[in-house]
């Protein structure tokens, strides 16, 4: 038995390679990640923050030509505690027949879950794979340490809570992966099970590009149940296609009066003296996994026709406790300071600021503030972000449905240093692309990062490598100013030089580390 304890953080965007993964690994948990769809409460039976015991769906699995090619089922089995902690206790079962290795691989992997009721996130994983000789088991344990990233079976619940669009951070084998979720057409579908209206939603990950897998779709129901209906994609030289064949539902209890017993009286308690809570401590320095520190600061001539316009000064400023909806949270605040404007320019002032505070672990944002005075005025705004239930909360208390790791441009400016944006190999097929659902004004936009390879720019009068990423923003006004940023090539991935329209703005000073 391999006992793995991790504590990776991988936050919207971040991605590893070379991850080693299997075949049996790929196809297994994509089956999970379809099939665990089934985790939001529907009509009968007990739910428990959406997990409803005794549901269980079985599938037939064809591949190619083989129209029996093997089965998978999949259940939520009970909630109850595990280690101390309130959890749901899900089943997955993926199994192709001997004929198939012929053509692919063999695969029969079982796969037992404890998730959190509130997060989704997995508290205890125990997969066991029986292709081989032996069977090979591989635990999981997040109770100690708790997980702050989905595994493919507890990714759907948020992929679905939030709409089917966004991007979630994976971590499969020890490997941090995000997968990118995209709603597309309605389709019509035809299984064992029934005939269902669906829309499909198309997944795009490097985890399946290393392993092979292309083209990944699932077609949910549009009824209340959003039953994953049919899981499709490209393995090999040919298709898997999942398909729903039986839905079991655990009844509803009945409940049936019962006579009130006469309590006994209550021993008095000795009372259990409490720990003291840790002190916060304000200014801790970042993680090794953000790859600039506390008191960075970048600042940044702005010239547009070979014209100076101004500077602008970005920050990690400060770390301190953020009161937010009742509770205090461990913030980091980033800062874009306007710190001179020449020439007359209309189109900021000095003094104009964009403030966001985010997670200092992955960069998410917490809450964001802009305040501009000149032609910019029109984004001015006060947004509280709420991750975990997918809301966006304006001014006015206006709410707007987001897809959860949803970033403000100024939490992105930062996040995108971590992203890995490595390009693609093959110039016709960008598979490496970035995804990240980000708010501008009152909607959200799913950008896409595209990376190039390095190039040398001339910066402060010397040659010196960069990476330009150009950014595509599904906003046609936006779109249409070419927006693209140069990054470091070393560790600390510094933003060397942005581009929006006819405006450029070049690194012009530096400083990596707070001065007191």
């Amino acid at each position: 038995m391999k006992l793995h304890r991790n504590i990776n953080r991988v936050g919207s965007g971040f991605g590893l390679r070379d991850a080693g993964l299997r075949r049996p690994a790929i196809l297994a948990t994509l089956f999970v990640l379809a099939a665990y769809g089934l985790l939001l409460p529907s009509a009968g039976g007990a739910a428990r923050d959406g997990f409803r015991s005794g549901e269980k769906l079985t599938y037939t699995i064809s591949y190619d030509q083989y129209r029996n090619a093997g089965y998978a089922e999949i259940q939520v089995v009970s909630s109850g505690k595990i280690g101390g902690r309130d959890a749901v206790e899900l089943r997955s079962k993926f199994k192709t027949f001997e004929f198939v290795a012929a053509a692919y691989y063999l695969i029969d992997e079982s796969r037992t879950v404890f998730v959190a009721p509130d997060t989704g996130l997995p508290l205890y994983v125990k997969s066991t794979k029986n292709s081989g000789v032996f069977p090979e088991e591989t635990i999981s344990n997040f109770l100690d340490q708790p997980s702050t990233s989905y595994d493919l079976l507890s990714l759907i619940y948020r992929v679905r809570q939030s709409g089917g669009a966004g991007n979630f951070p994976i971590l499969e084998n020890g490997k941090g992966f995000t997968v990118t979720a995209v709603p597309g057409v309605v389709e019509k579908v035809k299984t064992d099970a029934g005939e269902f209206e669906t829309t499909v939603s198309g997944l795009q990950s490097e985890f399946f590009t290393q392993a092979g897998v292309s083209d990944v779709r699932i077609n949910f129901s549009n009824d209340p149940d959003r039953l994953p209906v049919l899981i499709r994609f490209r393995a090999g030289r040919g298709e898997f296609r999942i398909s729903l064949a039986g839905l079991e539902r655990a009844a509803e209890p009945v409940a049936s009066p019962t006579p009130s017993p006469t309590k006994p009286p209550a021993a008095t308690p000795s009372p259990t003296p409490k720990a003291t809570p840790k002190p916060y401590i304000d200014d801790q320095p970042l993680g090794s996994e953000i790859p600039f520190s506390l008191g960075e600061t970048l600042e940044f001539k702005i010239a547009s026709g070979g014209q100076a316009v101004g500077t602008i000064e970005f920050q990690a400023k400060e770390r301190r406790q953020l009161p937010l909806n009742g509770i205090k949270r461990d913030g980091l605040l980033l800062t874009a300071t306007v710190t001179g404007s020449e020439n007359g320019s209309n189109l900021f002032r000095t003094g104009d600021v964009f403030k966001s505070w985010v997670d200092p672990q992955d960069l998410q944002p917490l809450q964001s503030e802009v305040k501009f005075n000149g032609q910019l005025g029109s984004l001015n705004q006060i947004v509280r972000f709420d991750q975990d239930r997918g809301t966006a909360t304006l001014e006015g208390n206006q709410q707007v449905q987001i897809p959860v790791n949803t970033h403000s441009l100024l939490s992105l400016f930062y996040a995108a240093r971590s992203f890995n944006l490595r390009p693609s190999k093959d110039a016709t097929n960008p598979v490496n692309d970035t995804r990240v659902a980000v708010l501008f004004g009152n909607q959200f936009y799913v950008f896409m990062l595209r990376p190039s390879n390095a190039q040398i720019i001339t910066l402060r009068g010397e040659k010196v490598p960069a990476q330009l990423v150009t950014v595509f923003t599904g906003n046609p006004q936006l779109d249409a100013l070419n927006i693209r940023f140069w990054l470091s090539n070393d560790q600390r991935r510094t933003p060397l030089r942005f581009a929006v329209g006819a405006y450029q703005a070049d690194l012009s000073r530096e400083s990596s580390a707070r001065s007191n």
